[in-house]
């Protein structure tokens, strides 16, 4: 069915004139609702940054982590000991394997002397085993030791002695004697 020729002047009419009002409208309205938005919104908290420097660093240690630890005994003579002693053990830990060194002083009854040595092991779990290599009053020895990582110390197992193709080890046979611990010092 054909249009009359009138329709298409008028409705092309308006729609010149509506169009851009619909458009300015919309433009109105979008500029409205960020604004409105944008002031209802709450401000952001302030965020505090803590420089990196200022937290702690993890402590190390021989149980976890590879590194060198440094660890001291004192024992103090008393009438049912009288022998007073000092010990100072490095232990580098790389992987599983331990090496350092161990040194200090002893004094006592007829006795007063200094040792050093090497210590050289492994470690497994919380079990440390090292052969320490001494030399006490000029003398040279070997001695197995064994300890225990427990927190941050150092616990040696304590047992009497006995020799296994010059080195001495200890005689699980016997009873073991009051375990010795080793805290943590500063490391020179």
């Amino acid at each position: 069915m054909p249009v009359h020729r009138c329709y298409n002047v008028l409705m092309k009419k308006p729609l010149t004139i509506v169009a851009p009002l619909v458009g300015i409208v919309v433009i109105i309205a979008v500029l409205f609702f960020a604004f409105t938005y944008q002031k209802s919104t709450p401000a952001e908290p302030a965020v505090t940054v803590i420089p990196v420097q200022a937290l702690p660093k993890p402590k190390k240690t021989l149980g976890a982590d590879d590194g060198t630890f440094c660890f001291v005994r004192t024992q103090v003579a008393t009438e049912s000991a009288p022998f007073s002693s000092t010990e100072h053990i490095v232990m580098t830990r790389t992987g599983s394997a331990i090496s350092g060194t161990k040194s200090g002083t002893q004094s006592g009854p007829g006795v007063s002397n200094g040792f050093t040595g090497t210590i050289n092991g492994a470690i497994v779990g919380n079990a440390v085993t090292v052969v320490y290599a001494y030399t006490v009053e000029g003398s040279q020895g070997k001695e197995q030791e064994e300890y225990e990582v427990a927190s941050t110390e150092l616990i040696k197992h304590h047992y009497q002695l006995k020799d296994f193709k010059g080195t001495l080890v200890p005689d699980k046979t016997k009873t073991e004697r009051d375990s010795l611990v080793y805290t943590p010092e500063p490391c020179l």
